[in-house]
This record gives structure tokens, sequence and C-alpha cells, in this order.
């Protein structure tokens, strides 16, 4: 890991000044970098075309690279899985393996590099919700149980005195009453929107002791559940991994990081881009201008 370093974002080397409006101070602006018939194009309009054209997603790339090179240890499973990616493209593309790198623009080390950085972005949401789990876990409310669903109340309550007696067992009832549910335990939190809301409070309000409760719901499905875990220290590892899936899991993850190492943009445009992409990420004052 290397040594942890403020995010600032600069891009093509551009001093800022330090107020929430500013823009960027392009030293020899005005100089021609590119001439076609008898226009010239200057520095300063590539630079705005480029802060224009690929800004919120450089500025996304850049501080991703940053924040998985100093949480995310590159480990030897990492690299041989990209090594792994790099030869499944030579063995389908064949010979048009090196135009398709041209037209990545890429070449195999930037392959191998992109690869490592997919899998540390991967895992990133894991270092945060190991950080934040209990807080996580109070938000999302993790709870391990069974859900069986039926279509009929009396089909419902018949399984549900079958697995009460233990005259059969899951798989059995199943294929008795026609569920058409896999008869797996799963972890439900309160983004789980499989089931009615009805069997989710009857889950949430249950006991492991209390075993299989049949459930009406309005819908006209029935259900037969059982809980199985609510604890949430012992749900740990099945809930930091369903938290990992959660879009807003994975945005708080990526803001967290952000405040951790200071990430701050000084440029208005860029800002302007930022928020309309990725407001998540920005841990500073939005100039009124953005947001009204």
């Amino acid at each position: 890991m290397k040594m942890n370093r403020t995010i600032s974002v600069l891009l093509c080397a551009v001093l800022l000044s330090a107020c929430s409006d500013a823009s960027a101070s392009i030293k020899d602006k005005d100089t021609p970098v590119i001439k076609v018939g008898d226009t010239a194009i200057t520095k300063g309009q590539v630079y705005e075309k480029l802060l224009s054209s690929y800004g919120a997603p450089a500025v996304m790339q850049y501080i991703t690279e940053v924040i998985c090179d100093n949480e995310v240890e590159v480990t030897d499973e990492m690299k041989k899985t990209a090594e792994d990616n790099l030869e499944y493209y030579k063995s389908i593309l064949g010979p048009y393996f090196e135009e398709y790198m041209t037209e990545q623009g890429m070449d195999e080390e930037s392959f191998l590099k992109q690869q490592i950085l997919m899998q540390q972005n991967d895992r990133l949401p894991s270092q945060y919700i190991e950080e934040n789990y209990t807080e996580l876990a109070e938000k999302y409310k993790p709870i391990l149980g069974t859900i069986l669903s039926f279509e009929t109340m009396e089909n419902a309550n018949a399984a549900a005195s079958a697995l009460k007696d233990g005259s059969m067992n899951v798989e059995e009832a199943i294929k008795a009453y026609g569920s058409t549910s896999t008869g797996e335990s799963e972890l439900i939190t309160i983004d789980s929107r499989n089931y009615d809301a009805e069997a989710i409070a009857v889950l949430r309000a249950a006991e492991p002791d209390d075993g299989w409760v049949p459930v009406q719901s309005t819908s006209g499905t029935a259900y037969v559940l059982r809980v199985e875990e609510k604890d949430y220290d012992a749900l740990k590892e099945q809930a930091m991994t369903a938290f990992a899936s959660i879009s807003d899991v994975q945005s708080a993850a990526m803001k967290f990081f952000c405040e951790k190492y200071g990430f701050k943009v000084y440029d208005i445009s860029l800002i302007s881009d930022i928020y309309k992409n990725y407001p998540y990420i920005l841990n500073q004052s939005i100039p009124s201008s953005l947001t009204d």
C-alpha cells in the first residue's frame, strides 16, 4: 500500500484558484497545439473540450485508482485472474487480438492493470462495510429465513402443519403442495422486494423458536415461513455480501472514501459535471447556481 494522500483532481496539470466558482488557469492557453487548414486550435480549447467530454468519468477513474491503491491490496489471486482474462481474450479473438487492443487504446500491461483495478473496485464496498457494519446492519436489518410461496392458503396451512409435525421435510412439502420456492434459506433486508409486505412483517416479528408460520397476503399469495437467525453479528458474513450488492451502499462507500482522502474539486465546470453524474462523491459546498 502506498502512503495515504489527498486526492487533488488537476486535469492536464492545471493550477486552480481555491474558490468554489473558480475556473482552470492554464499556462499558455492561447498557444496553438493543433492546426486544421487555416484554423488553429489552442491548448485552452483542447483542455475545455477534454473537460466537457471526459471530466466526470475521468475523475471517477482517477479517484478510484488512488482509493483502491490505498485501501485494497493487490493479491496473487487478482494477478492470476487478470492474466487468465488476458489469455481468454487472446484465445477468442485469435489474430484479431492486437487490433482489438489497439481499438481499446491498450497494451497487455494496461489491460492487466485495468483488470486488477476492476477486482480492487469490486472489493472496495466490503472495506467500507467492514468499517461501518453495525451502522449498516441497523439500517438494512438483515434477517435469515426460509419463505415458501403457495397459490392457496389451504395448501400453505397443510404444508405448515406437515413441517411442524415433522411428517414432511421442506423438499417434500414443496412438492406435495405445489410451491414454486426453492426451500433454501435466504438473507432478507429492508431492500428485499421478492415477497409481499405481510410476509416480511411476520418474518421480522417472529423468532427462531416459533418454527413454521403460515401467512396470507393481500395479493392472494400464501406463505409459510420460518426465521433462522436474527443476530446481526452471526449474520455478518452473509450480510456483508448482501450489502455490497446494494447500489446505495456502493455509492455510500465511494462517498466515505472520498471524504477519508479529502477529495475536493475547484473547477466550477468540473464541479457541475460531477454534480450531474456523481453527486454523492462531492464533499464540499455546491454553488447555488448548480442547485437552484
